[in-house]
């Protein structure tokens, strides 16, 4: 497994959510939206002739935001699959996420090391 993947998989575990899961989490601490960008694009329109979308979710508490792909199994459940997580700083940056520290509360981007004090937790 690659160390990114082993990162995230520890992340995400702490955030209460998997990497591939059939609900999404239903706790107050995330948001649910579908960005302007998606709703107008013509992914969006190809996703529908495949019956998949792409939704987003925020974990109010640390800011991090998931991008998933839902699309039904062959047994007709939902499975709901994180494809990018990300951040947005208040300058409206959006970073990849590479790490977490939640005991120093920083954030691991290609971009380097940003403060939890740097991102926004708004939709």
């Amino acid at each position: 497994m690659n160390p990114q993947r082993e990162n995230q998989d520890k992340f995400l575990k702490q955030l209460g959510i998997q990497a591939v899961m059939t609900k999404l989490p239903t706790s107050s601490m995330f948001v649910r939206y579908v960005t302007e960008e998606y709703r107008n694009s013509e992914r969006r329109q190809s996703d529908e002739v495949y019956d998949m979308f792409e939704i987003n979710i925020l974990h109010k508490p640390s800011g991090i935001r998931s991008t998933l792909t839902s699309h039904e199994d062959y047994m007709g459940d939902v499975v709901y699959k994180i494809i990018r997580l990300f951040i947005i700083t208040k300058s409206k940056e959006e970073l990849e996420l590479i790490d977490v520290d939640f005991e120093f509360n920083i954030y691991f981007t290609p971009k380097g090391i940003i403060p939890f004090a740097e991102i926004t937790k708004e939709i």
